[in-house]
C-alpha cells in the first residue's frame, strides 16, 4: 500500500517494491530543481521509502514535478493557482465541482486549466459541495456552497454564479492538457450541437457528455434547466443529454486532450483512509492503473450497499419514465430496463431504503455514515 507522510520541507513515501523501475526513479530525480534532494531506500522486502525535502515555499511544486515525469502527467505549477485572477469579462466560466477532492484540484485541476486558457478571458467558480477544503489555498477564488455531494444541485449553482456566455463544466477528478482547448469547444458548437465534451459514455445507445469538461452555452444550460435535482449522485449527465435531445440538439465530443483519473470522489467516499488518498491524489502520485484499481474496489464497496442499489433503480425508473420516447428512439429497449430495476427496488419497498430517493435528509445521513467524515473534514496543510 502506498502511504505518505508530509511535513513542511519533507515528502515520503512508503509504496510497492518495483512499482517503478530504478532507472525512471533515477531519470525523475534528474529533473528536480537544484533546491530539491531526494533519499532512496535499498530494497528491503516488499516495500520501499523515498524522501523528498526542498525549501517550505518549494516543496509542493517539486513533488508534483517528481511525480508527474515519474507517471507520465502533464505537469503544471501549483503556484498558478495562488496568482490566478477572474477577468472582469469572463468569454468563459469554468466551473469545479469540489466534494472533497481539494489537493488535487489546487495543485493539479485549476493549473492546467489557467495554463492552457491562455490568452482567453476565463473565470473561475468552485463550488463547494462537501467538507475538509483548506480555504486558505482556496479562499482568493470564487466559491458558491452547496448541498453535500449533490452533483445536479452544485453545477447548477455554480452555471448560476457564472457571468460568461460559455460554461465548461470540470469534475474535481480531470486535468487539462491542450492550450486550444476552448478553440476547439467552439469550433465544436455548430448547427445541432450545443454541447460538447472531452469524454462521453453510453447508456444504450445513447452517448452522454462527461464533465472532463463538458462545454454549452451557459443560456442553453439555464434552457435545459440544468441537471435534474432530484438525482443526488449519478444518471443526472444521462438525464441532461436526453433533455438536449428533446429540445431538438444534441452532444458531441471534441478532440481536446483531458486526462480523467476516474473515480477519485467515489473513491474518497468509502475508503477508510481519505487523508491518505488526498495526498496520493494531489501530489499526482499513483499510476493510473492504481487508481482504476482503488476505484474498482470501492465502486464495489459501494454497489453492495443496499440504499445504493435501491437508488440507483429509483433514478434510472425516472429516467425511462421522462424520456421513454426518446430513449426509444435510440434502439433502447425500455420496458425491459424497467423491468429489470422493478425487480431490483421490489426488495426494498417495504424498507426504510425505499423512501431514500425522496426523502433528502435521510440519504444525506446514509452517504456520510458510509464516510470516514472526521478524517474527510479534517483540512490538509501542503
Amino acid at each position: 500500500m502506498f502511504n505518505v507522510d508530509l511535513t513542511a520541507d519533507t515528502f515520503e513515501l512508503r509504496y510497492p517494491t518495483g512499482t517503478w523501475p530504478a532507472a525512471r526513479l533515477h531519470a525523475a530525480a534528474d529533473q528536480l530543481t537544484p533546491l530539491a534532494r531526494l533519499e532512496h531506500s535499498p530494497v528491503e522486502g516488499p516495500t520501499q521509502t523515498l524522501r523528498l525535502r526542498a525549501p517550505t515555499l518549494t516543496l509542493n511544486g517539486a513533488v508534483n514535478q517528481f511525480f508527474c515525469y515519474l507517471n507520465e502527467y502533464p505537469y503544471h505549477d501549483p503556484d498558478l493557482t495562488a496568482t490566478f485572477r477572474d477577468d472582469p469579462q469572463p468569454l468563459v466560466s469554468c466551473i469545479v465541482l469540489l466534494p472533497f477532492n481539494d489537493v488535487f484540484v489546487h495543485n493539479v485541476l485549476l493549473p492546467s486549466i489557467i495554463h492552457n486558457s491562455q490568452g482567453h478571458a476565463i473565470e473561475i467558480i468552485l463550488v463547494q459541495a462537501g467538507v475538509g477544503v483548506n480555504a486558505k489555498r482556496l479562499g482568493h477564488l470564487r466559491r458558491v456552497d452547496s448541498e453535500f455531494g449533490c452533483i445536479a444541485k452544485g453545477y447548477n449553482a455554480g452555471v448560476r454564479a457564472a457571468r460568461g456566455k460559455y460554461v465548461a463544466l470540470f469534475h474535481d477528478d480531470c486535468l487539462l492538457d491542450d492550450p486550444r482547448w476552448i478553440d476547439t469547444c467552439l469550433a465544436g458548437l455548430r448547427g445541432e450541437v450545443r454541447a460538447v465534451a472531452a469524454e462521453a459514455d453510453t447508456y444504450g445507445p445513447l452517448r452522454y457528455g462527461k464533465a472532463v469538461p463538458l462545454f454549452l452555452e451557459r443560456a442553453f444550460y439555464l434552457e435545459l434547466g440544468g441537471y435534474d435535482e432530484f438525482y443526488y449522485v449519478g444518471v443526472e449527465d444521462i438525464d441532461l443529454a436526453c433533455a438536449c435531445r428533446a429540445r431538438g440538439a444534441r452532444m458531441d465530443t471534441v478532440a481536446v486532450r483531458a486526462f480523467h483519473l476516474r473515480g477519485m470522489g467515489s473513491s474518497l467516499i468509502v475508503h477508510p483512509q481519505p487523508r491518505q488518498l488526498k495526498l496520493l491524489f494531489g501530489f499526482q502520485v499513483l499510476p493510473r492503473a492504481v487508481i482504476r484499481r482503488i476505484h474498482e474496489d470501492c465502486m464495489q464497496a459501494l454497489v453492495a450497499v443496499p440504499f445504493i442499489r435501491a437508488l440507483e433503480a429509483e433514478y434510472y425508473l425516472r429516467l425511462c419514465q421522462k424520456y421513454e420516447a426518446i430513449l426509444a428512439t435510440d434502439g433502447l429497449d425500455v420496458a425491459a430496463r424497467v423491468q429489470f430495476f422493478q425487480r431490483r427496488l421490489y426488495p426494498y419497498l417495504l424498507t426504510p431504503y425505499g423512501t431514500y430517493a425522496r426523502n433528502r435528509p435521510a440519504l444525506l445521513a446514509a452517504y456520510q455514515g458510509l464516510m470516514n467524515l472526521p478524517e474527510l473534514s479534517q483540512c490538509i496543510e501542503y
